[in-house]
C-alpha cells in the first residue's frame, strides 16, 4: 500500500525483489496511478505513451566484450546519471546544451541514449564531463517529472549469458557487471532526486543487488525502497484468490470448508516414503506439498496451479478417480512441474548455471539429507554455493525442554546467489530442495529419499538414527590378507556394523567404473576407513588408489578417518608413523571387530562437529 501511494511525498523509487514476485505488475500499476495524478498537478511523465519504458540495449554493434568494460558501480553511476538527466530535461521541456545534443543526436528514450553511450565506449568521458553542467539544467525543472523504467536486470542478463573467458577460474566479471549496472542506477536515481526533488525516477531492482553490493550509502537507498517478500500465508492467499476466479463446476463440492481442498479433491496426502517412529507414513496438507515444490514465489505457485488444472484436475477422468489415485496423479504432475521451475530458476543464474557440477554433487551425496560429518572442506565450498542459491538448506535445532526440535531452513531464491561472504551455517544435517528430486531420480531412482523426513522449508526435521547411504567402515586391504579381513567383516556384520567389503558388493560393483566409484566410497561414503597395512598392500595399484582417496578425505578436514591395522612395519606414503594403530598379529578378527564397533559406536554418540568454514 505504501508503494502505491502516489504524490509529492512518494519516495518509493526502488521496487526490490526476486524474479517472479510481481515487480513489473506493481510498477505498471504505480505508473497507471500517476497518469491520473499528472492531470491534477501538471506533472510530466516518461514514457508518455506507455506505462513504463522496458529497457533495451540495441546490440547491432555491441557485444558482451564491450559491455564488460563497464564493470564498476562508479562508471555505471555516471552512465546512468548522464542518461537520466538528458531524459528528465527532455521530458520537462528543458533545452539541452548544444554539445550534449550533438552527443545524443535525436535519441529521446533511456534505452537509445544508454546504447549510444555504451556503443561509444572509447569516448565515454566526453559524456561524463557534461554531468556538472546538466545538473544546473536539471534545476530548471519545477513542475515535476516522473520516469518509469523496467527490465533493467533482464536486459543486461541477455548480454551476459554468452561465454566470456573472464568468467573462468573463479572470476565473476559477468556478475559484477550485472550487479553494478543496477546498483549504479540506484545511486544515480538517488543523487538526481537529492539534487532536485521534483524529478522522481521509479524502477525495479533485483534483490541480489542489495545483498551483494557493499556501499556506505546502502542504508540511505533502502529508505527509498520497497522490498517484495511474501510469507507462506500470503502466497496461499494469492493461490486461493485464483481458485475463487474459477467456475464453480470445476471444484469439488464434497470439500466445502477447504478452498484449496476443493480445487484438488482432497486436503491431505501421505508421503510415499517418509515415516514416523511408529512406521506410519507422514501426512502433509496438500498446499504444503505444493508450496515446498516451488521456491515460494507467487508466479511459481500460480504457474503450478494452472498447470495442474490444465493437465489434471479439470478432466472428468480425474474427478471420478478414488482419492488415493487422485493424490498420486497430483504428486506425479507436481514433481514434473517442480523440475520445470528448477529449469527456469537455472536460467536466472549469471552467466550460466553449472549443471554438471550439481549432478556431480548429487552423485556423491546420493541422498536428500546430508549429515555434517560427510562434508569436508572441498565439498563444503560446493555446498555453500548451492546453499546461497536456496537449493541446499540446513536444519536449525532449538531446545524444547529436554529435547532438541529441528526446523528445516532454506534461504530465499535469487537473493544471496552471488554473495561471496555468506557462510554455510554449522548444522547436524544439510538438505536438498525438493525441486532437485527429479534430478536425483534420474541418477538413483527412488533410493535417494530419506525414510524419516519430508523435506520442505519450515518443516519439522526428525533426527536420524543412521544414514543408509553411508557405510560405518570401509576396508582397504591386499588380497594376501583376505582371510583375516573377511573373518573380521563377518564379525562386524553380526554386530550390526555396516561394512564395505568388496566380496559382498559384487553385484553393486558390476559394470561400474571402479576407479571413480571406489574413489567415492573411500573418500565420501564411509565414517571410517580401516587400512590393513602390509608389504603386499604397498605394492598394489588398487590399494594405493584407495589409500589416496582416504587421505583426500582427511585432507578435507575429517579427523581420525583412517584407522591403520598393521600386519608388518611397511611404511605407506603420506601415512605418518605417529598415527596410532592396531596390530593384526596380536588380535583375533573378533577382537579387532569389537574395537572397530566401539569406534563406530562412539562416533554415533558423539558425531564430529562440522568443519569450521
Amino acid at each position: 500500500k505504501d508503494y502505491l501511494n502516489v504524490g509529492d511525498h512518494d519516495h518509493n523509487f526502488f521496487l526490490v525483489g526476486a524474479k517472479g514476485t510481481g515487480k513489473t505488475l506493481f510498477l505498471n500499476f504505480k505508473s497507471y496511478l500517476y497518469n491520473y495524478h499528472l492531470k491534477e498537478h501538471g506533472l510530466k511523465k516518461h514514457p508518455s505513451n506507455q506505462l513504463c519504458e522496458n529497457l533495451i540495449i540495441y546490440n547491432e554493434t555491441f557485444s558482451k566484450d564491450d559491455l564488460i568494460k563497464f564493470s564498476t558501480s562508479e562508471i555505471w553511476t555516471k552512465v546512468w546519471t548522464f542518461t537520466l538527466m538528458c531524459v528528465a530535461c527532455k521530458t520537462g521541456s528543458i533545452e539541452l546544451p548544444e554539445p550534449v545534443k550533438n552527443l545524443i543526436g535525436r535519441n529521446t528514450s533511456v534505452s537509445s541514449i544508454l546504447t549510444n553511450i555504451l556503443t561509444d565506449r572509447g569516448n565515454v568521458h566526453s559524456y561524463f564531463k557534461y554531468i556538472p553542467e546538466l545538473m544546473s539544467y536539471l534545476e530548471e525543472i519545477q513542475n515535476g517529472v516522473v520516469i518509469f523504467i523496467d527490465n533493467v536486470d533482464q536486459c543486461f542478463k541477455e548480454f551476459l549469458e554468452d561465454y566470456h573467458y573472464k568468467d573462468e577460474n573463479g572470476n565473476k566479471i559477468s556478475i559484477d557487471v550485472w550487479l553494478n549496472a543496477q546498483f549504479g542506477l540506484v545511486s544515480s536515481v538517488y543523487q538526481i532526486n537529492q539534487h532536485n526533488n521534483h524529478v522522481k525516477i521509479y524502477t525495479t531492482v533485483r534483490g541480489e543487488v542489495f545483498h551483494c553490493v557493499s556501499s556506505q550509502l546502502i542504508i540511505n537507498y533502502k529508505g527509498y525502497s520497497t522490498f517484495l517478500n511474501y510469507t507462506k500465508s500470503e502466497v496461499r492467499e494469492i493461490f486461493e484468490k485464483n481458485i475463487l476466479l474459477m467456475e464453480r463446476h470445476f471444484l469439488f463440492d464434497n470439500i466445502r470448508d477447504d478452498l484449496i481442498g476443493s480445487f484438488f479433491g482432497f486436503s491431505e496426502m501421505r508421503h510415499v516414503f517418509a515415516k514416523d517412529k511408529f512406521k506410519r507414513k507422514r501426512i502433509e496438507k496438500v498446499f504444503d506439498f505444493i508450496y515446498r515444490h516451488t521456491f515460494g514465489r507467487p508466479r511459481e505457485l500460480v504457474f503450478l496451479g494452472s498447470e495442474l488444472f490444465n493437465n489434471v484436475t479439470k478432466s472428468h477422468a480425474f474427478r471420478v478417480l478414488p482419492t488415493r489415485e487422485k493424490i498420486e496423479k497430483i504428486r506425479w504432475e507436481a514433481n514434473k512441474i517442480s523440475n520445470e521451475l528448477f529449469d527456469h530458476y537455472k536460467q536466472e543464474i549469471i552467466p550460466s548455471f553449472n549443471n554438471e557440477e550439481l549432478v556431480e554433487l548429487l552423485e556423491i551425496v546420493q541422498c536428500n539429507v546430508i549429515p555434517s560429518d560427510f562434508i569436508g572442506k572441498n565439498l563444503s565450498q560446493i555446498i555453500k554455493k548451492y546453499y546461497a542459491m536456496g537449493l541446499i538448506g540446513h536444519v536449525l535445532g532449538k531446545h524444547d525442554g529436554n529435547d532438541v526440535k529441528y526446523t528445516q531452513i532454506f534461504l530465499p531464491p535469487a537473493e544471496y546467489s552471488y554473495k561471496d561472504q555468506i557462510k554455510l551455517p554449522n548444522s547436524k544435517y544439510y538438505i536438498t530442495h525438493p525441486s532437485l528430486d527429479e534430478t536425483f531420480k534420474a541418477l538413483f531412482g527412488i533410493k535417494f529419499y530419506n525414510k524419516f523426513n519430508i523435506i520442505g522449508k519450515d518443516y519439522d526435521f526428525f533426527d536420524i538414527p543412521y544414514m543408509s547411504k553411508i557405510y560405518d567402515v570401509a576396508f582397504s586391504f591386499a588380497g594376501e590378507n583376505r582371510a583375516y579381513v573377511e573373518a573380521t567383516t563377518s564379525e562386524l556384520i553380526n554386530m550390526g556394523v555396516r561394512v564395505f567389503y568388496d566380496n559382498h558388493e559384487k553385484t553393486g560393483l558390476w559394470g561400474k567404473d571402479l576407479f571413480q566409484h571406489l574413489d567415492k566410497i573411500y573418500r565420501y561414503y564411509a565414517k571410517f576407513c580401516v587400512v590393513f597395512i602390509s608389504k603386499s598392500y604397498s605394492e598394489k595399484g588398487w590399494t594405493n588408489h584407495e589409500l589416496k582417496s582416504a587421505q583426500a578425505r582427511e585432507f578435507d578436514g575429517i579427523q581420525e578417518y583412517i584407522l591403520p591395522v598393521r600386519f608388518d612395519n611397511t611404511e605407506l606414503p603420506g601415512l605418518r608413523p605417529t598415527i596410532a594403530y592396531q596390530n593384526a598379529n596380536k588380535l583375533t578378527p573378533k577382537e579387532l571387530a569389537y574395537l572397530i564397533k566401539m569406534k563406530v559406536k562412539n562416533a554415533h554418540n558423539h558425531p564430529p562437529p562440522p568443519t569450521r568454514r
